[in-house]
C-alpha cells in the first residue's frame, strides 16, 4: 500500500487545485476474477476515456507510427548495404521499437488516468513514460522480454538442428542473409523440396508455438500497467500479469473478440476508424487493470 504518492501532479484550476495521482494507491491482496461480461464493460470505459481528448489521441498515434517507420526504414536500409550487418541492426531496431512501445504505453496510461482526474487529457501527458520515476523498471520489462526472446530462439534453433540437421540449419541462416539462395536451389531441403517435409511437424510447431505465444502474452499484457502505477518489481509484475490473465480468461477472450470486430470495423472505414478503435482498446486495458488488480476497480 502506498500512503503518499511523491509523483502526484498538482494542477491549478480557476476554483480549486486538482491533484492528479499517477500511481495507484492500493493493490488488492491478489488479482481478482471478473465476470465474462466485464470484457465489454472495459471497452465501454475505453470509449469514455477517449472522449477526454479525442483530437489528442490521433496526433499521438501518428507520431508513434512515424517513429516506428523511421526505425524500420533505418534497419531496412542497413540490410541493403550489408545483409549480415543488417541482421544485427534489425535486432537493435526491434529492441528500440519495443522500448518505444513500452514507454509510450506508460505515457498513454498516465494520460488516461490524468484525463479521468481532470476531465481532459493534455498532449504532454502522453510522454510521461519517458520521464517516469520508475523508468529503470520499465526498461527492465524490455530486458526480460529480450532475454526470453533469446532463450526461445535458442530452443527453436536447437529443435531445428535436431529435426533437420546442421546442413539445413546452415542453409537456413544463408537464406536470411541472402534470400537469392532460394532461387539458386541452395536453401534448406524443406524449401527446395516441400514434399519431403512431414506436415505433422508443422502441426506440432503450430500447437507448441501458439501455446508459448499465449503464455508470453499473459506475462506481459499487464506488466507495463503494474510497473507504471505500483511499486511492484519487474518479475513480480510479470507474475501478477500472468495470474490476472489466467483468472480472467473469459472476460479477456470476450474483450479480444470485440477488439477484433472493432478493429475490423475501423479498417473498413478506409482505415480512419482505427484512429478511434486503437486508442479505445488501449485505454480499455487501463480499466481492466483497475478492476483486476486495484481497490479503485473493486470500489468503483
Amino acid at each position: 500500500m502506498i500512503d503518499e504518492n511523491p509523483y502526484a501532479v498538482q494542477e491549478a484550476g480557476a476554483a480549486h487545485d486538482v491533484v492528479v495521482t499517477d500511481q495507484v494507491v492500493e493493490l488488492l491482496p491478489e488479482p481478482v476474477m471478473q465476470g465474462i461480461g466485464r470484457g465489454l464493460g472495459w471497452i465501454g470505459a475505453g470509449f469514455s476515456d477517449f472522449k477526454n481528448g479525442p483530437w489528442l489521441f490521433i496526433p499521438f498515434l501518428l507520431l508513434l507510427f512515424f517513429a516506428s517507420v523511421v526505425v524500420s526504414f533505418g534497419t531496412s536500409l542497413a540490410s541493403l548495404f550489408d545483409p549480415a550487418f543488417g541482421m544485427i541492426v534489425n535486432v537493435g531496431g526491434s529492441l528500440a521499437t519495443n522500448l518505444l512501445v513500452i514507454l509510450a504505453t506508460a505515457g498513454f496510461l498516465t494520460a488516461v488516468r490524468r484525463g479521468r482526474a481532470r476531465g481532459a487529457i493534455r498532449f504532454e501527458d502522453f510522454f510521461a513514460g519517458f520521464s517516469h520515476p520508475r523508468l529503470g523498471s520499465l526498461v527492465g520489462i524490455l530486458g526480460v522480454y529480450a532475454l526470453l526472446g533469446l532463450v526461445m530462439m535458442l530452443v527453436l534453433l536447437g529443435a531445428f538442428l535436431a529435426v533437420f540437421g546442421a546442413d539445413d540449419l546452415t542453409r537456413m541462416i544463408a537464406v536470411f542473409t541472402d534470400p537469392t539462395t532460394i532461387a539458386l536451389g541452395l536453401g534448406p531441403s524443406w524449401m527446395t523440396d516441400p514434399e519431403a517435409l512431414d506436415p505433422t511437424i508443422f502441426m506440432v510447431v503450430g500447437v507448441v508455438g501458439g501455446t508459448v505465444g499465449v503464455v508470453v502474452a499473459m506475462l506481459f499484457f499487464f506488466a507495463t500497467h503494474l510497473v507504471t502505477f505500483t511499486e511492484l518489481g519487474v518479475f513480480e509484475a510479470l507474475k501478477w500479469s500472468f495470474v490476472g490473465c489466467l483468472k480472467n480468461v473469459l472476460p479477456l477472450t470476450l474483450w479480444s473478440v470485440a477488439a477484433v470486430l472493432l478493429v475490423f470495423a475501423g479498417a473498413m472505414l478506409c482505415g480512419l476508424g482505427l484512429f478511434v478503435a486503437i486508442p479505445v482498446l488501449w485505454a480499455s486495458t487501463y480499466q481492466a487493470f483497475l478492476d483486476i488488480y486495484t481497490t479503485e476497480g473493486a470500489e468503483g
